[in-house]
């Protein structure tokens, strides 16, 4: 609401006729971190993560079961059975279990005979060779990985609208910077148009001269509007990326232009590494490989389970039983149902196949990582030498920029002693337009790949 508030604030002073205002970069991504559509659905794989977490622990909620079951015919009450049944499944392969059973009728299966008041069970079944690895243990353990991964795919998909996001502001930014320049030197020419052209009524210069001075007029006016063109379409795309809480698309004002110290800002939004230790620690760190790590830890855990399912199946059962559940005193170790089951598949061709598919998935990942950190440790070190050297070139045109200008009132200075024309005058301010512009090129590269070079880092 405070990034709202300040907006509204802002259109306030514009109404007033107040100066331009300047959206910050800084602003700007808290805006897109906080408030775009893409941002907030990066956000939902934290939310995912947690609901497979809590699916997983489903598994070991208690379990009430009841059934019900009775027949009459011709007066003749069959029977009527009630069976209830409580189950805890716990972390280990073992079901607490309590039932009450009350039965009754003529036909009632002997096996189904229990006092009038009913019958009260209570024990448990143990599965054999599932104490310390079962389905549901393995289920709630990947669960916990995915709730990881789910965080590093946040990371990745957070990352990637930043990244899309400082590119629009970059864009903008230059083309601003652009129009700017063509703006001012427009002006420039104006004014050195009308100074030839009162020089030419007063016979000081020849009329050939106010037609060279309105040309270069012109040619400033068509690239006044054609980065005037540029820079509203570079407006439209950064404003894609401007989003209310109510999600709601914000459209700035004319008068909010982009910040001036863009290279401080892109400094503090992009942490990047300093040096080659901290680069190879965001390596081991990346996101990718995090991922990567993950399904490899998931798939160990699933081998695991692929191994006791080599094993037969065995489980032991046995209940206590007795009329009264509140007197323990009455339980008797001689009254009781036990029983067990067993079962061993005779090839085990579908369990050895999944536990040899495991295998060939840890295989395939183990290469997919090697190529993985080759691929992320290539491009980062390439991306780190690109933003080396867009910081020298920018140094070595900066410089250049100076000395265009030095030149470029040098000849107006000769100009106005009649030792320099027009046309001189016209190609050195062209020289420093070029300059200006590469100038301008060269800053939005060496931002746009500091961008990159955060994107490909995977943090946030």
């Amino acid at each position: 609401m405070k990034y709202i508030f300040c907006f509204l604030l802002l259109s306030s002073q514009w109404l007033l006729g107040q100066n331009d205002t300047i959206l910050s970069f800084d602003e700007y991504i808290g805006y897109v971190k906080e408030f775009h559509p893409l941002a907030k659905q990066a956000q939902l794989k934290i939310e995912q993560g947690k609901a497979e977490v809590r699916k997983a622990r489903g598994a070991f909620d208690p379990k009430l079961e009841s059934a019900y079951q009775e027949k009459d015919f011709k007066k003749i009450d069959y029977y009527d059975i009630l069976d209830i049944k409580l189950k805890i499944p716990t972390w280990f392969g073992i079901d607490l279990t309590a039932g009450f059973e009350k039965n009754s009728g003529q036909f009632l299966n002997r096996e189904r005979n229990v006092p009038d008041e009913g019958l009260f069970n209570a024990g448990a079944t143990v599965d054999v060779f599932g104490l310390w690895i079962n389905k549901r243990i393995t289920t709630l353990k990947k669960a916990k990985i995915v709730r990881e991964q789910r965080g590093f795919e946040y990371q990745l998909l957070l990352n990637e609208v930043i990244f899309d996001a400082a590119n629009a502001y970059f864009t903008w930014k230059n083309a601003y910077d652009n129009r700017q320049l063509y703006e001012n030197f427009t002006e420039t020419a104006k004014i050195r148009f009308n100074g030839v052209k009162s020089s030419v009524s007063a016979g000081d210069k020849a009329p050939i001269d106010s037609i060279e001075a309105k040309i270069a007029v012109q040619n400033r006016l068509i690239a006044f509007k054609q980065a005037e063109i540029d820079y509203m379409k570079a407006r439209l795309d950064m404003e894609t990326y401007l989003w209310t809480e109510d999600e709601v698309p914000l459209q700035t004002q004319d008068q909010v232009v982009p910040e001036n110290t863009l290279r401080t800002s892109t400094n503090n939004v992009f942490q990047l590494p300093s040096s080659n230790i901290q680069l190879q620690q965001f390596i081991d760190n990346h996101p990718k490989l995090a991922l990567l790590d993950r399904k490899s830890r998931s798939l160990t855990i699933e081998r695991r389970l692929k191994v006791r399912e080599l094993l037969p199946k065995f489980k032991v059962k046995y209940n206590f039983i007795s009329p009264d559940a509140d007197d323990f005193e009455r339980y008797n170790t001689d009254e009781f149902k036990a029983g067990f089951t067993f079962s061993y598949p005779l090839f085990l061709r579908k369990e050895r196949a999944a536990l040899k598919l495991n295998s060939l998935k840890q295989e395939s990942i183990g290469f997919e990582t090697q190529a993985t950190t080759l691929q992320i440790n290539n491009k980062l070190n390439a991306l780190v030498n690109n933003v080396r050297i867009y910081k020298e070139q920018l140094q070595l045109i900066e410089d250049a920029v100076v000395n265009y200008q030095t030149l470029l009132k040098a000849e107006e200075r000769k100009f106005g002693v009649g030792e320099s024309s027009l046309f001189l005058i016209n190609s050195r301010e062209q020289k420093l337009i070029d300059a200006q512009l590469k100038q301008n090129s060269v800053t939005f590269k060496l931002n746009a790949t500091k961008a990159k070079l955060f994107n490909s880092l995977g943090v946030n």
